[in-house]
């Protein structure tokens, strides 16, 4: 009995001794602590925080605190979406701050989308990502113009090489007859353009392709959307940055023209042909003559310098540049200057309340020079710039233009415009996985225009014998209030939601007045007023619009197993541009994403990095107009009223005031509305070495807004406005990126865009078989065609076959009447046995290319960088407008040396004439528009850090770049980037939109200018 008590006893000891040992292996202690950016030091919200290896787990609070209870010697497992998933050691401690760094993939894949950001690898939609250093790279003061041959999908031309021009753009062709330009969104801030934007205040412009991209802006982002995130501060130390360069402009290339000589004889050719005397007695004694492309072209300057200062702490940052631009035009008389300020602050008020601003205030001022190009093409070369005595040359005698450097030295043409753009907003986070966003914006320009003509007489046609000054000024103010509800959390990494809810208004309001007066006292700016003018004759007018938009929206993001994806959002929109039984407008979108990478099946794969299925479907709607800066309401719901008419009527014949209706009111007219597929993939093999993203789209715009024919009984002066139109834009976006390093200091990239557009206009609806457009300055013929089963905008002529070398092949016809030997041939297209402009004319062409492409080369060595990119078109045609128009005898091209002079002495140019039929629009005027451009070279030089320790600096780079260096193209102008003729709006220089039914057509563009630079980046 003693012996079992005492080994009981044992036993309940030897159990007591190994229930103390586990107990002290399993000791729980409770652990607090806070998670934190490791760069920043802000907290992390919603951080998953777990004991490895056990179910417990937690997540951190508003302020990114936690509290979990964890054995002594455990392991807590932290990971937040976009950072390093991090494993920290207990080891008995009851308090572990923890620092979380973010993963590599989230500092270079984190995407600006609409109202929010995501990672890279969770999208679903169509987006394109372009970095400030790569627009930095282009000398121009236009973003735009700076995005040329960038992102797959996007088409950019150059409105012009004018000082402060932009650029027309089109992203995934032309879905619309009226304004097809994208939607722009600075910092939050829906606009119309970003003209007043520096390249250098940009951190990074998204372009939004795809209906799941774009449907939570809804109608506003129909034709795609640009976001812009400006550059913000950071915590730590500040850092000064200093960007400038210098730039020479000049002509890339001149446009072959005769010289004296050859015109006169020309011009006698010319005389004998038509059966008049000739012009000019001894020609062979002109000479070389005057060259008046170098009379009106100079070799001009370009600069530009920003200054910018940006640091922080953890309660605030800062962001403040300063910027200057300045460019001189290569066509004497015209020149650009434009000062900004940017101020992007953002201030820590509590751990969970933030508040910020993103502020420009910009001036821009120019003189709009002369447009002095298509004189100087036709202006007579025996004709001197200046006589003896000082006096201009009459070139209209016989060439019938003006002088074209006269006409710059009597042009005065002053713009100034200020602007202030930026928005304030507040950030309220709250119950662990909500976010507040309130932010309230507002854009205001004001524009003011001074056109002042002098007394002068250069010839009876050049003169002007009464001064007289136009002034036109216009204001505009855009209104914007966003509120937005986001709700953001992540389960044990496998559920990641973020739910997107919000409400926005936005007003517009413009206002523009224009005052004429003549018989001013002098010609001073002093004078330049309008009560310096008579009173007698003056005119005036005042106009005003406004709109306002109303929307809400909703969008969800959800991902499962870091591999399935979902994106689907909503958005109504009202719009006060059309009734009020058909103001608002739905927009939904709905996408899937597929990370088959992240698949069992694929994980061993090596080689492949990623790879991801997209597809997406959509609609959006659009309401913009081809008027400039949106019109008041140019869709009019109701009628439109014209006053002050007067008519003389009655048995007393008298005076009578009335009014008329001049537009008629369509109550139903509503959204257009597109309809947007695309199917794509993302990859990545060989270490992400390279990338590649491939979509195909169909975008179908229904509803179109056009104007349809009416009984001109019913004496409207406008035709009514409905939905009628149908267009089709469709293709394949490809984009192809390879980077890799040969050894630790050199490396190299190359990266392909390209780009096919397929555009076809489906339906004109009711009463419009066709749409005419493009005026050709010669006949009044307009030559572009709209017609169901050909592109916007087709060029529309007469097919030629050759030339008629004897009477005997006019007998033989067909003929359009009284064609002689050495005319153009036509081909009698519906076989009646002659030509005619109404039943001969074919579809000839498309100024809209079916190819867009890009071409990026980087090499970097020891310091050393070498970039250099290429852009091109190709499928898409120009109307040489300027070779068409003749009036009088203007001067020639050098193709018309090669013209007919007899039987067999040519079979491609007909004999020199001023009129008839040879002037007819026909495929002879239609020119090939591919080209491609060796867009920009930069090489510079990067000092070493051990140099850069030395002097004070932490970066000091020195470079030298051209930009339109060499373009090869067969059109004979001066450039093959022809866009749409130039809607100016009163928002500020340099702000255009285009006319679709008159783009590709050549009637003397100012060209765009090669440009050499040398510059530097400092950071202090």
């Amino acid at each position: 009995m003693k012996m079992n008590f005492t080994r009981r006893l044992k036993f309940l000891a030897l159990l007591l001794f190994c229930l103390g040992g586990y107990g002290a292996v399993m000791a729980q202690i409770t652990i607090t602590g806070k998670a934190t950016d490791a760069k920043t030091g802000e907290a992390l919200i919603n951080a998953s925080i777990a004991v490895k290896g056990t179910p417990t787990g937690t997540v951190t609070d508003v302020d990114g605190t936690y509290t979990i209870s964890a054995p002594e010697n455990g392991t807590l497992v932290v990971a937040f979406l976009g950072y390093n998933t991090l494993e920290v050691a207990v080891n008995g401690r009851k308090t572990i701050d923890i620092a979380l760094s973010a993963s590599e993939e989230s500092l270079k894949e984190v995407v600006v989308v609409g109202y929010g950001s995501q990672r890279k690898s969770d999208l679903t939609g169509a987006i394109s990502t372009i970095k400030s250093d790569e627009l930095a790279k282009t000398a121009t003061g236009s973003v735009e113009q700076a995005l040329e041959g960038k992102i797959a999908g996007v088409q950019v031309t150059p409105v012009s090489g004018e000082p402060g021009a932009g650029a027309v753009v089109h992203i995934r062709g032309v879905g619309t007859l009226n304004n097809a330009s994208p939607l722009y969104v600075v910092d939050g801030m829906l606009l119309d353009d970003i003209s007043y934007l520096n390249a250098n205040d940009i951190d990074n412009l998204e372009v939004l392709k795809d209906a799941s991209a774009t449907a939570i802006y809804g109608s506003r982002g129909a034709n795609g959307v640009m976001i812009v995130t400006t550059k913000k501060g950071k915590s730590g130390n500040t850092v000064i940055s200093l960007n400038t360069y210098y730039g020479s402009q000049s002509l890339g290339k001149k446009i072959a023209l005769v010289n004296g000589n050859q015109y006169a004889h020309l011009a006698n050719q010319v005389a004998a042909n038509e059966g008049i005397a000739p012009l000019f007695a001894n020609p062979d004694s002109y000479g070389v003559g005057t060259d008046w492309q170098n009379a009106i072209f100079q070799t001009a300057p370009m600069k530009n310098v920003n200054l910018s200062a940006r640091g922080g702490n953890d309660r605030m940052t800062f962001s403040v540049s300063g910027d200057y631009f300045d460019q001189t035009g290569i066509v004497k008389g015209s020149d650009y200057q434009r000062y900004s300020l940017r101020i992007n602050n953002e201030y820590k008020l509590t751990d969970f309340i933030k508040l910020g601003h993103n502020i420009a205030f910009v001036y821009d001022q120019a003189n709009v020079g002369a447009n002095p190009i298509s004189d100087a093409l036709h202006a007579d070369p025996t004709v001197s710039v200046q006589d003896s005595a000082g006096h201009y040359g009459n070139t209209g005698a016989i060439s019938s233009v003006g002088n074209p450097v006269a006409e710059i030295f009597y042009h005065h043409d002053k713009k100034h415009a200020y602007r202030g753009e930026g928005n304030v907003y507040v950030d309220i986070s709250f119950l662990k996985y909500l976010t507040f966003r309130s932010q309230v914006g507002l854009d205001y320009s004001n524009l003011s225009e001074k056109v002042f003509t002098p007394v002068f007489n250069v010839s009876p046609t050049q003169q002007n014998i009464v001064n007289n000054l136009t002034i036109n000024t216009g204001d505009n103010l855009n209104r914007q209030w966003d509120n937005t509800l986001t709700f953001d959390k992540s389960w044990s990494n496998i559920h990641h939601l973020n739910v997107l809810a919000g409400i926005t208004a936005q007003t517009y309001r413009t206002e523009t007045f224009q005052g004429y007066r003549t018989n001013l006292p002098g010609e001073s700016e002093d004078f330049w007023y309008l009560s310096s003018g008579q009173v007698v004759g003056q005119t005036n007018a005042n106009n005003a619009g406004e709109w306002r938009i109303f929307s809400t929206l909703f969008r969800v993001n959800y991902t499962l197993m870091d591999r399935y994806l979902l994106t689907a959002s909503y958005r109504r929109d009202g719009s006060t541009r059309f009734g009020k039984d058909k103001q608002y407008g739905d927009f939904p979108s709905i996408a899937l994403g597929w990370r088959i990478k992240k698949e069992a099946f694929l994980k061993n794969v090596t080689w492949l990095d990623n790879l991801k299925l997209r597809v997406s479907y959509g609609a959006i709607g659009n309401d913009k107009t081809t008027k400039s800066g949106g019109g008041p309401d140019y869709y009019p719901g109701r009628p439109l009223i014209a006053n002050n008419l007067i008519a003389v009527f009655g048995p007393g014949e008298t005076l009578n005031n009335g009014a008329t209706q001049t537009d008629l009111a369509n109550p139903l007219i509503q959204w257009e509305e597109s309809i947007s597929k695309d199917i794509g993939f993302d990859a990545g093999f060989f270490n992400n070495r390279l990338t590649a993203e491939v979509d195909y789209y169909n975008r179908q715009t229904n509803k179109i807004l056009i104007n349809v024919p009416i009984p001109a009984y019913v004496g409207a002066e406008n035709n009514p406005v409905v939905n009628a139109a149908s267009v089709v834009n469709r293709g394949l976006d490809i984009n192809l990126g390879w980077r890799d390093k040969i050894t630790k200091n050199i490396g190299y990239s190359i990266g392909i865009v390209a780009s096919t557009v397929h555009n076809e206009v489906l339906s004109l609806g009711q009463g419009n078989s066709q749409l005419f457009g493009g005026g050709l300055g010669f006949g009044g013929f307009l030559g572009t065609r709209t017609a169901i089963g050909t592109p916007i905008g087709a060029f529309y002529g007469l097919k030629t076959n050759g030339l008629f070398q004897t009477p005997e092949d006019i007998k033989n016809g067909p003929v359009v009447g009284d064609e002689k030997p050495g005319d153009l041939r036509y081909v009698d297209i519906n076989h009646d046995g002659k030509i005619t402009t109404d039943s001969d004319r074919i579809f000839l062409g498309s100024p809209i290319p079916n190819f867009i492409y890009g071409l990026n080369l980087g090499v970097n060595a020891y310091g050393f960088d070498i970039s250099t990119y290429f852009n091109g078109v190709s499928g898409n045609k120009i109307w040489n407008s300027k070779k068409l128009a003749r009036f009088g005898t203007p001067n020639f091209e050098t193709s018309y040396l090669g013209s007919w002079t007899g039987p067999g002495t040519s079979t491609t140019t007909p004999r020199a004439l001023n009129s008839g039929h040879n002037y007819l629009p026909s495929d002879y005027w239609i020119e090939d528009g591919s080209y491609t451009a060796l867009r920009n070279l930069q090489i510079g030089y990067t000092l070493p850090p051990d140099i850069l320790k030395q002097i004070h600096l932490t970066n000091l780079r020195i470079y030298v770049g051209a930009t339109n260096l060499k373009t090869w193209a067969k059109y004979s102008g001066y450039t093959p980037e022809i866009s749409s003729p130039v809607i100016q709006n009163l928002k500020g220089v340099g702000y255009n939109s285009g006319d679709l039914l008159s783009a590709g057509i050549d009637g003397g563009a100012y060209p765009v200018a090669r440009t050499y630079t040398v510059g530097l980046n400092a950071t202090f």
